[in-house]
């Protein structure tokens, strides 16, 4: 047998809760550095503002809905400039976020919440009407789906209005679940679904371990670039 290896050097492998990798902030960049820009309105997310927001997001789902470990949370939107905060959230608690491909209809949209066992949805308002149909044809009541944006839409609220006050101390916010090094490679982050081009889709499943080494991978990869220096375009779906 040939082994293939690659010209990196092997890496070091993070053991740790996904969203704790992701602020372990290993470049030094500080919080008033924008991470996130939306082309369209200019509005940017801070690196700083992404820590808290996710973990006002993690503390408003355990405080209202008591979400858990295992719990699962839907995203079925178009990309959103907090679609990252949103999918966080849940694994700051050891949750499950699941991503929906904004193209789906009724059927298809129930057929993932049904089957990645999703109990809360977030979507975007022009795909509210699909949302409430899928969402009906599964039981899931329609309190518990929330919309990207800041309005009321149809009676729907941002899921922004959930979020305790910007001023909430620190200590007032969950802390990440910690997790040793076998629940890193057996607990569910995120599942996604496949393009179902040979019957129905299926849930895929990456653990917080998938997470923090294809992280890892990546920065080894693109170790040329500097810190700070590059933007990346974001065109392709986030849900994907």
């Amino acid at each position: 047998m040939t082994i293939y290896r690659s010209h990196l050097p092997d890496q070091p492998v993070p053991y740790m809760n996904a969203y704790s990798f992701a602020i372990s902030n290993p470049n030094n960049t500080p919080d008033n550095y924008p991470i996130l820009i939306d082309g369209v309105t200019k509005q940017s997310l801070t690196f700083g503002q992404w820590k808290r927001d996710v973990r006002r997001w993690a503390t408003a789902l355990q405080t209202h809905f008591a979400f858990k470990r295992g719990d699962v949370l839907a995203l079925f939107s178009f990309n959103q400039i907090d679609y990252s905060v949103t999918m966080f959230g849940p694994l700051v608690l050891a949750g499950v976020t699941t991503t929906v491909n904004s193209a789906y209809n009724a059927d298809e949209l129930a057929y993932q919440l049904k089957d990645s066992g999703a109990t809360i949805m977030i979507t975007h308002p022009e795909l509210l009407a699909i949302a409430r149909a899928g969402a009906k044809k599964v039981g899931l009541p329609e309190e518990r789906i929330f919309l990207y944006g800041d309005q009321t839409v149809d009676g729907f609220r941002p899921y922004s209005s959930l979020l305790p006050p910007t001023s909430t101390p620190e200590s007032q916010l969950v802390e990440p679940v910690k997790l040793n090094a076998q629940e890193v490679k057996e607990t569910t982050a995120l599942i996604c679904y496949s393009s179902g081009t040979t019957g129905r889709s299926k849930g895929v499943e990456l653990s917080h371990l998938n997470f923090t080494v294809n992280a890892v991978q990546v920065v080894a990869f693109d170790g040329d670039l500097h810190a700070h220096d590059n933007v990346a375009l974001s065109v392709l779906p986030m849900y994907h």
